[in-house]
């Protein structure tokens, strides 16, 4: 069985602002990669920074989504202000472990896109050490913390768990069926090609095609609203554990 091991994530441009969202909507890195109209519901992905507990307290950020009887559990996104005193950290691939932490001070926030519509959050950070220096860092993965929203994991196997998700699609591809023809659906992949990619490559997560790789050439974000959208269009939705 193949298993989908993630490459060394690329650091984010500091030049991408919330104010240039719009304008990337439809541009050669807009990461919908075909022609294709989304479905009616269709809803983009959101995937901030904060761990999700299993209790829902009244008046919290969280909500609840339920598909097929199934809770999802999604946290909405919460903003550590501009000034505030952080901590920030990279994760080593070939070390395969998080380096130290380092002290630092958000001086921007912003929303950057990635495969199809799915969205982050990610802080502009100037750390004093060894020299004065602005980076970019990612809360989703585990690359900052305050003490108050953000509280990441040391595990090395969630983090790579999470560079996994924030390139989790759902993905058109050709299914075969029982009687031998071959139908298209909808099933939860991973996206392996450059966000850039006019042409992309999936790893498919659940179905016949399940821990293969194929093309891809429509995308659609990952969520339970996108799912229910693609259904009522008639179309084949395989779920993660494999179930139509």
């Amino acid at each position: 069985m193949q298993v989908y091991t993630p490459p060394p994530m690329s650091p984010m441009s500091f030049a991408r602002h919330q104010a240039n969202r719009r304008s990337q909507l439809l541009t050669p890195t807009s990461h919908f990669p075909s022609r294709m109209l989304p479905p009616p519901g269709t809803m983009p992905r959101i995937l901030p920074g904060t761990r999700t507990t299993k209790r829902l307290d009244v008046g919290s950020s969280l909500k609840v989504t339920c598909l097929h009887g199934a809770a999802a559990l999604t946290r909405l996104p919460c903003t550590v202000q501009i000034g505030t005193t952080v901590e920030v950290r990279r994760f080593n691939m070939r070390m395969n472990m998080w380096m130290p932490w380092i002290p630092g001070v958000i001086i921007g926030r912003r929303m950057e896109r990635f495969h199809a519509g799915t969205e982050v959050e990610l802080y502009d950070v100037q750390t004093m050490y060894p020299n004065v220096w602005m980076e970019t860092y990612i809360p989703f993965l585990g690359e900052l913390r305050d003490g108050l929203h953000y509280s990441p994991s040391d595990s090395a196997c969630e983090m790579m768990d999470k560079v996994a998700e924030l390139k989790k699609v759902y993905a058109c591809v050709q299914l075969p069926q029982a009687n031998g023809s071959i139908a298209p659906a909808w099933v939860p992949a991973i996206v392996t090609t450059k966000r850039t990619d006019p042409s992309p490559v999936v790893f498919v997560l659940s179905g016949q095609l399940g821990q293969k790789y194929v093309p891809a050439p429509h995308i659609l974000p990952f969520n339970p609203e996108t799912a229910q959208a693609i259904i009522k269009t008639g179309q084949i939705v395989c779920w993660e554990k494999g179930a139509n």
